[in-house]
């Protein structure tokens, strides 16, 4: 099966463009900010690794405490093989721990936007989260390409098949029109980390505020976006 990366690009940018249109950019502007730090996390493999140490503990524990039919329950659905007597535990230099993680932020954000964000934007506001969810496609289909690819994941990495070649699981999946530059070439990730870094905390200090109260505590103050409804 052959993939057209120019027209898959084109879907998934329109996709989340559509997206941001109905959710306004103060919304998609909390998706900016979880796909900058994947990007940060892609850009520094160390602290990737790192951090999957950290989570990999976190699973130990919790996975010594739950019951055996849970553990049980968790490897039939997702098919997963572990020694018996020791926890599941993510592999850092996989694509699949990458991939999975990519699902989950995307959708962590957006609910996250959806619960503290503000409910009717603008026509301006749509307008401008049309163009900030189309961004927000664009880093989406990067991080993809470059998790599916390996080559800049922790201890070298391990994809789940070759960008424009063969799956490993023997379903022929081949990528083409793929563009000669990625978003890890050069001085590309920085500059795109820096911009959604600055996108993400524009949203912030345009929706939260902290003053002082008359016995000289900070509060939050939640406050409207540009763009949106009182």
């Amino acid at each position: 099966m052959q993939i057209n990366w120019v027209v898959l690009t084109y879907f998934v940018i329109g996709v989340f463009a559509l997206s941001g249109f109905f959710r306004g950019w103060w919304k998609e502007s909390i998706t900016t900010g979880g796909l900058a730090f994947l990007f940060i996390l892609l850009n520094n493999s160390p602290i990737a690794a790192e951090l999957v140490n950290i989570v990999n503990s976190i699973i130990t524990f919790v996975w010594s405490l739950a019951p055996n039919f849970f553990t049980n329950l968790f490897e039939s659905m997702f098919d997963i093989i572990v020694t018996p007597g020791l926890a599941f535990q993510l592999d850092s230099s996989a694509s699949e721990t990458w991939i999975w993680a990519l699902m989950l932020m995307v959708v962590f954000t957006t609910l996250v936007g959806r619960s503290l964000g503000p409910d009717a934007a603008k026509p301006i506001g749509r307008f401008l989260g049309a163009l900030l969810g189309g961004f927000n496609g664009f880093l989406f289909l990067s991080l993809l390409r470059e998790h599916l690819d390996g080559r800049f994941l922790p201890y070298g990495g391990t994809s789940i098949n070759e960008i424009g070649g063969l799956a490993s699981t023997g379903v022929a999946i081949q990528a083409t029109n793929l563009p000669p530059h990625t978003a890890m070439d050069s001085l590309m990730p920085w500059i795109i980390i820096i911009i959604s870094v600055l996108v993400f905390l524009a949203g912030l200090k345009t929706r939260v505020g902290m003053p002082k109260s008359k016995v000289r505590f900070w509060e939050l103050d939640y406050r409207t976006p540009y763009g949106y409804n009182g």
